[in-house]
């Protein structure tokens, strides 16, 4: 362990955004400072790591995507990362990064808001309607399971946002804003969501209920409209064309002249 531990217990006893239950589903560790919340983890997960939750108050050499790194601010926002064991066929756990996702702006719609305010980006994008990003999703496998990181803008404004296309949910929520709504009770909020999304694909895999939920949360498949995208592939291939729908493994559906990409992996630009 890299990270200097403030203290270990049931974050969420007193929590009126979670039940006993999820409480006990998921083992949170709140530490001071960490290089990375992903590094908390080994590099082979054990049984004894399912459903672990570590949170850092400051995280100084967070990875993105690519291996793009970033440094959170203190006690802003909600850095943390999760593990997983996932009991179904590994060719399934493509789909979790978007499962997780999407379970976020889903639970943070439903308890924050009264619209659908928070949407999520392909692949791995928490976002608002007009693509501001609230924050990002990371899964690296382990071993046996996958371990889930997370960043999500809560309380930043102006130059606490690290990139000028951010936005922090104290931006679009006077509750947040004026502290009705902790950090806490966010963290609470989004962990009670992936569990519920999390224990119904455990049961179900990406059925067609959870495809349909997917979609409702995000902007990349544009609801009722056609959203042309520009697609950079590893290695510079650019492919650009509209988007279909999204494949139970997580791959994206992008038409281009008449011909039909699946897309894995890459950076996704909206063109509108």
């Amino acid at each position: 362990m890299s990270g200097k531990k403030v203290f270990e217990r049931d974050r969420f006893a007193n929590s009126r955004y979670i039940t006993p239950a999820t409480a006990r589903y998921w083992r949170v560790e709140l530490l001071d400072e960490v290089v990375s919340t992903q590094l908390e983890f080994s590099e082979r997960l054990a049984v004894t790591d399912a459903h672990r939750v570590v949170v850092a108050e400051y995280q100084s050499h967070g990875r993105g995507r690519f291996d793009r790194t970033f440094e959170s601010r203190r006690s802003l926002g909600l850095t943390f990362s999760l593990a997983l064991l996932p009991s179904r066929q590994r060719s399934e756990w493509s789909w979790l990064p978007l499962l997780v996702g999407s379970a976020i702006a889903e639970s943070l719609n439903n308890q924050l808001f009264s619209a659908k305010v928070i949407e999520t980006k392909w692949p791995n994008d928490i976002v608002d309607s007009s693509g501001r990003k609230f924050g990002g999703i990371l899964t690296q496998l382990r071993g046996d399971g996958l371990v889930v990181g997370i960043g999500i803008n809560v309380l930043e404004a102006g130059d606490e946002l690290a990139v000028p296309h951010a936005i922090s949910l104290a931006m679009v929520s006077s509750r947040v804003r004026t502290g009705e709504i902790s950090r806490e009770d966010i963290l609470a909020i989004i962990l009670d969501g992936i569990r519920q999304r999390y224990e119904y694909w455990v049961a179900h895999g990406a059925d067609e209920r959870e495809l349909s939920r997917y979609r409702e949360s995000s902007l990349t498949l544009g609801g009722n409209k056609e959203r042309l995208v520009r697609c950079e592939l590893p290695g510079g291939k650019v492919i650009e064309g509209k988007v279909q729908d999204i494949k139970s493994d997580g791959h994206l559906l992008v038409e281009d002249d008449h011909q039909l990409h699946e897309i894995h992996v890459g950076d996704v630009i909206h063109l509108r």
